[in-house]
């Protein structure tokens, strides 16, 4: 099964995924920040990270570039959740505009995730 890092500041948020996601198959860990996603993906190397834009300690972007950098963790996909634009900067992230309808979640996981 495919394993889905969940990274946002919402508890709703990520609660509610994780109940869709594990109903789906997917194996799924949460964070509540950049910095606790991090050490979550050094920890189970996810197959996909769900990461909110705007988050405490250290942001979407951080974290983002973080990922890139630790070349063990730097094939991981990222896939941003936000109500914003996002910028240029980060060109190879997937995006997710909030609120995003389920179909939309599904395809982005079977673009990414094995399961």
């Amino acid at each position: 099964m495919g394993t889905v890092l969940i990274v946002d500041d919402e508890p709703d948020i990520l609660y509610v995924l994780e109940l869709i996601l594990t109903e789906r198959g997917y194996r799924v860990v949460k964070a509540s920040n950049g910095q606790h996603g991090l050490e979550q993906a050094l920890s189970v190397l996810p197959d996909l990270v769900l990461c909110d834009w705007m988050m405490p300690i250290m942001d979407g972007v951080g974290l983002f570039w973080a990922l890139k950098r630790t070349p063990k963790l730097q094939a991981i996909p990222v896939v941003f959740m936000s109500a914003a634009q996002p910028p240029g900067e980060v060109l190879g992230a997937g995006f997710l505009r909030k609120p995003f309808d389920m179909p939309d979640l599904f395809a982005v996981l079977e673009q990414y995730v094995r399961r």
